[in-house]
Order: structure tokens, then C-alpha cells, then sequence
């Protein structure tokens, strides 16, 4: 009987902000749907290769489907067996290994449902990706949420302390992405010092008795929340001076959805089952979303 293991396929959602722009992320993949797969759809993104491909267009929801792909390229592949031993597939010089990650969009709600995929890329990597064919860095990709825990942190009294790990892009600097504020030049951190990620703790002398100004650590909030590049923000809040300290997660409300699949050992989910799965999820949750734009 052959082994078997369990898979994690996860979908992040992103509201798509190009209403403004030169050409619309539906523009964008109607241009790509129509060039071949090669040079033309291959573009460089933090220094790997990345391509659009099986761009499906569906005429009944005017919906897309479609699937990037990240060349890694290696010379060999090292194929190891359970029982033991090992063999080598030589890769030829205009071959890679690819990492794949599906997406479905719908125009009509500015709505995209992107795969996680840690080895593939990114979702500010598909925002760069969509920018080089719009002709336009506007073109937004924002995660979306739903406000409990938001709304949760504006019914506090006391803000101590707010946590947070941002990701070092490996072009331009944070200077300036988050309005208002300046990081400085940390890009110079990423190059010379190696570090992909940095963390920051917003604090005073002693948290326990001390607070943050309410209304500017909300707004520092907000905007770290829906900046790509931050993967972690904590606040430590109060309902009142006198309270306990308690921790709120603002990734907590981040919408998302998450399968299990069980498949053989050695095979792997296939480019259009993934894309059905990014369908599916946006099935789940659409009814959801529709009620969140509405409340907006």
C-alpha cells in the first residue's frame, strides 16, 4: 500500500487597488493570457525568475484563474530513496525547478485569493509582478481582515507596547511605506548584514505603568497591519489603568482559508487542482466579503 501524507494548502485574500492605474489587473491578464509562455512573461522579482502561466478565463463568472511559477535554478536534483540509496537528475541549462502558486480572481469585487507558498512567491512579489505590466506601482495588493480584534483594540483605554517583525525587501527601503513614519535605510541590514527580517518593540521604561499615546499607536497599528511587508503585530493593551495587560494578535483577523489534503507520497497537488482550491475558497468566503465591503 503506498504511503501517504498530509498536505497544508493555505489562501491568503487580498483586495486588489487599481482603479486609478494605467491598466487594471484584468488588462493585465487579458494581455498576458495572450503571449506565449517564455521571455515575454518571465520577469525578475528579488532576483529570481518568475512567469505567469495557465491563465484561465471563465466566461459564465468573468473570473480568472492562473498560476505563477518561481525558476529555481539548480544543476542537480538529489533523489533520495526511503529504504536508502540515492540518484541524480542533471538539469540541462535552460531547465529550473519551479515552485508554483495559484490564484483566482474576480474583477467585478477588486477581490484576488492568493496561495501561500513559503518556496514560491510572495504576495508583494505578485504585487511587483502586476506593477511591471500595468506600467504602474499603484496597482496595490492589500490583505484583507475582518475588525474584531481592531474594533477590540479601539474599545481600550491603554496601549503599552506594540511588537512587530517586518520583512526586509531586497529593493528600496520601508522609508516612507508606512505614512508618516521612517525606518531609515535598512535595506544596508539585508545586504551587508544578511537579515531577512527585522523586529521592533515600540515601548516605554516599564510597560506595566506606563502607556503609549492611544491615538498615534492606533495609527502606527493600522498602517504596519496592512503593509505587506510586516508578518507579525502584537499590541499590549488595557481597558483601564488598573486592568491585566493582555496581548492582542492583529493577524488574528486576517482572512483566510486553510485545506488538508491527503495525497501519495511523491506526487504532488496539480497546477489546476490548486486552482479550483483558490475557487473554492473564494466560494467560501465571498458572502463574507460582500458583507465586509458593504459595512465599509
Amino acid at each position: 500500500m503506498a504511503k501517504k501524507r498530509r498536505v497544508k494548502i493555505v489562501f491568503d485574500f487580498y483586495e486588489v487597488v487599481d482603479n486609478y492605474t494605467k491598466k487594471s489587473l484584468k488588462e493585465v491578464l487579458d494581455y498576458l493570457s495572450t503571449v506565449q509562455n517564455g521571455p515575454e512573461k518571465t520577469l525578475e522579482i528579488f532576483g529570481e525568475d518568475v512567469r505567469l502561466e495557465e491563465i484561465n478565463y471563465d466566461n459564465a463568472t468573468g473570473n480568472y484563474k492562473a498560476s505563477f511559477v518561481k525558476l529555481r535554478p539548480m544543476e542537480k536534483i538529489g533523489i533520495y530513496s526511503y529504504t536508502g540509496g540515492k540518484r541524480e537528475i542533471t538539469l540541462n541549462d535552460n531547465e529550473y525547478v519551479g515552485e508554483e502558486v495559484s490564484f483566482y480572481f474576480d474583477p467585478s469585487m477588486h477581490l484576488l485569493v492568493l496561495q501561500r507558498n513559503k518556496y514560491g512567491i510572495s504576495s508583494t512579489g505578485a504585487e511587483k509582478y502586476f506593477q511591471h505590466y500595468a506600467q504602474d506601482d499603484r496597482l496595490e495588493l492589500r490583505p484583507m481582515f475582518t475588525e474584531d480584534t481592531y474594533k477590540k483594540l479601539l474599545k481600550q483605554k491603554v496601549i503599552s507596547a506594540i511588537e512587530t517583525s517586518i520583512s526586509i525587501p531586497s529593493d528600496g527601503i520601508l522609508e516612507g511605506e508606512v505614512e508618516g513614519w521612517a525606518f531609515g535605510d535598512i535595506k544596508k541590514i539585508r545586504d551587508q548584514l544578511g537579515a531577512l527580517k527585522i523586529g521592533v518593540i515600540f515601548t516605554v521604561e516599564d510597560s506595566r505603568k506606563s502607556k503609549l499615546d492611544f491615538k498615534t499607536a492606533v495609527k502606527l497599528i493600522k498602517e504596519l497591519r496592512n503593509l505587506k511587508n510586516t508578518n507579525k503585530l502584537i499590541a499590549k493593551v488595557k481597558k483601564d489603568e488598573h486592568a491585566r495587560l493582555e496581548e492582542l494578535n492583529m493577524f488574528n483577523d486576517l482572512i483566510r482559508m486553510t485545506y488538508w489534503k491527503t495525497i501519495e507520497m511523491g506526487k504532488t497537488l496539480s497546477t489546476y487542482a490548486l486552482q479550483d482550491m483558490a475557487m473554492d475558497a473564494y466560494n467560501a468566503k465571498k458572502e463574507e466579503i460582500q458583507q465586509l465591503f458593504l459595512k465599509n
